[in-house]
């Protein structure tokens, strides 16, 4: 984090608090996934 006069000015990771690290996406990942299983699942439920 840098001051320009009244200004702070801050690079785009500083900006959102962190990097998307590895334990991040698996979990996003496996999420959707699971998601998508389910909407899946229900839809063959009622339509089958």
């Amino acid at each position: 984090m840098q001051k320009e006069g009244n200004h702070v000015v801050e690079s785009p990771v500083e900006s959102r608090a962190d990097f998307l690290d590895r334990p991040v996406s698996v979990v996003l990942a496996v999420s959707c996934g699971l998601a998508a299983a389910a909407l899946g699942m229900t839809y063959a439920g009622f339509f089958n």
